[in-house]
């Protein structure tokens, strides 16, 4: 008697699919990733544009971890045909790299090993690193500990909501920051999907 084999191939939910992008404004090229259908920067926006920084104004800086923006700058920043990526994209990549969608609108540390995915060498293929950020007086903090990310959703006149990945911990960090401050940019593939009001 033949015996047949049968193999089921699991793909995971957040399986990503590594492209790249050209960024026709100055030829600077970046890693890719697509998750859960959204496809996003897997770098760092590194565009130079009036109200954009490099940590401690080191061009090393920003050739390494990206250029830190204002909110206001950081809305108009991506290039055509890309959005600073929203709170509902953030929520939408967080549930898809396992984190329960009961915790997505609390603040402070949320999940259990989303951060640690998205962090260099994490299955996400997000590949962040630690690019600190810059306070309001022009205060550089927290470079090689901590990643401090826009999203264009705003928490209220004066604040936005952001994400902080850490490297004490795999958690992802969401909490309301000062628009005047500056951190760092994901870009996301415009596509049909719209922001979601905060609850």
């Amino acid at each position: 008697m033949k015996s047949t084999i049968i193999m089921i191939i699991v793909l995971s939910s957040h399986q990503c699919f590594a492209q790249s992008f050209t960024d026709s404004r100055d030829g600077k090229e970046y890693r890719t990733v697509t998750i859960d259908s959204m496809t996003w920067f897997a770098q760092n926006l590194n565009y130079d544009v009036d109200g954009s920084h490099c940590y401690n104004n080191d061009p090393a800086n920003c050739h390494k971890y990206g250029r830190l923006y204002k909110w206001e700058v950081a809305l108009q920043a991506c290039p055509d045909g890309w959005h600073l990526s929203t709170e509902y994209e953030w929520q939408k990549i967080e549930i898809a790299l396992g984190m329960d969608f009961k915790e997505i609108a609390y603040r402070g540390n949320r999940g259990k090993d989303e951060g640690g995915k998205m962090k260099a060498g994490g299955s996400s293929g997000m590949e962040i690193l630690y690019g600190g950020w810059r306070r309001k007086n022009g205060e550089y903090r927290a470079l090689e500990a901590n990643s401090a990310f826009w999203t264009s959703t705003e928490a209220d006149f004066a604040h936005a909501w952001h994400r902080d990945v850490d490297m004490g911990d795999d958690l992802v960090y969401r909490s309301r920051v000062v628009k005047s401050y500056s951190l760092s940019c994901r870009c996301v593939e415009n596509h049909a999907v719209t922001d979601v009001p905060e609850q």
